[in-house]
């Protein structure tokens, strides 16, 4: 029986959340991103017949926020599944250099998922992408603090 402590490279449990969560995370952001790009390539992206030019400019920025959003978070949830399985480093440079990016351009937008003349289905996606956004944005300030208070 092994009665040596656990090596301090390893993970503690109560720090990084439990893989199949950062699955399901994965998960919700991959199925927001297959629903956006039916929705832009079913062109319910764009404004609805009649919409003034404020609302087509709207809908053109809303769409590439959306696709930001879904990349960092979908980018941010693979880093931290490498640092939990251990192949990248737990250290201050590698949350730093994996933190959620693009925080001003994803965190805005929010009054935008009601704006008239934007298709239901678009926004509907809007305000699921930016409630996504906000609760990796919590963890990736979780990490950045253990991490950086650890250090």
């Amino acid at each position: 029986m092994d009665l040596d402590p656990p090596s301090a490279d390893v993970p503690s449990p109560a720090i990084h959340p439990p893989i199949a969560f950062l699955d399901r995370t994965y998960d919700e952001a991959l199925s927001l991103t297959y629903a956006a790009r039916g929705c832009i390539a079913a062109g319910l992206a764009r404004p609805l017949a009649g919409a003034s030019a404020s609302t087509s400019f709207t809908a053109s920025v809303e769409s590439m926020r959306l696709t930001v959003r879904l990349t960092q978070v979908m980018a941010w949830c693979l880093a931290q599944k490498a640092i939990f399985s251990g192949e990248l480093a737990r250290d201050p440079e590698t949350v730093e250099k994996f933190a959620l990016g693009a925080r001003e351009l994803c965190l805005g937008g929010a009054e935008n998922a009601h704006v008239e003349g934007l298709t239901k289905p678009f926004q509907g996606l809007l305000a699921k992408s930016h409630a996504l956004y906000v609760r990796v944005l919590r963890l990736d300030e979780l990490m950045h603090r253990e991490v950086m208070g650890s250090a």
